[in-house]
């Protein structure tokens, strides 16, 4: 379930306090743009409805590689045109299929400084060899370091071992990020980002400094 509109001030306010400007992006039909279109969820969910796997497994690659790509650029263009936002000193960090999302960005993008990726593609990775494949493809491609983050009780944990690794065999700057179960379920585990920020503020603000601060 995509989390409420008012998790957006629980990552802002961290952001905010460690010096930076943070853009939350609500894709369409989710959190405050709700009524703008329909959620991406639901899209891959009536695809698996009524035409099965494969079908929303499409559907989620046709969203990452299309309209919900083209939002997110269009976003950096925003930033990056602000008199108050340093165009040179820009990251994306992203959370489940916000993940997937900002990897990707990070292939095409060779701009950002770096990419910090939540729980990316946990809940999809075993059902979808599409979306395995077109990820490693990303995460082989992307110039920017990448930091993965997993609470070790997520959906699953092979995407951020998968794409270390890979990111490890090309020699690639990276880190993999693996933290204790976090709650009672899987879904809390998931969510740690908004659920448990200081498991992770440490760590990720190590990792985001010296790459946006140079």
């Amino acid at each position: 379930m995509p989390m409420p509109p008012d998790t957006a001030a629980i990552v802002g306010d961290v952001f905010a306090k460690h010096g930076y400007a943070l853009l939350f992006l609500f894709r369409q039909g989710i959190g405050l743009s709700i009524g703008q279109g329909t959620a991406d969820g639901d899209l891959m969910e009536n695809a698996f409805k009524t035409s099965g796997t494969e079908a929303g497994n499409r559907v989620q690659l046709e969203l990452l590689d299309g309209e919900e790509l083209n939002e997110v650029t269009a976003a950096l263009n925003l930033l990056r045109q602000r008199p108050d936002v340093d165009a040179r000193r820009i990251a994306v960090v992203g959370h489940s299929f916000g993940g997937q999302l900002s990897l990707v960005v990070a292939e095409r993008d060779a701009r950002l400084r770096g990419a910090v990726l939540f729980g990316p593609a946990a809940l999809s990775w075993e059902r979808s060899p599409m979306l395995r494949t077109r990820l490693i493809e990303a995460a082989r491609r992307a110039p920017a370091p990448l930091m993965i983050v997993h609470a070790r009780n997520d959906y699953s944990v092979v995407p951020g071992q998968t794409i270390a690794a890979e990111r490890r065999r090309l020699g690639k700057p990276h880190q993999l990020k693996m933290y204790p179960p976090f709650g009672a379920n899987a879904s809390d585990g998931h969510n740690m980002v908004f659920l448990s920020v200081p498991t992770w503020e440490q760590d990720v603000f190590a990792f985001l400094d010296p790459l946006m601060r140079r």
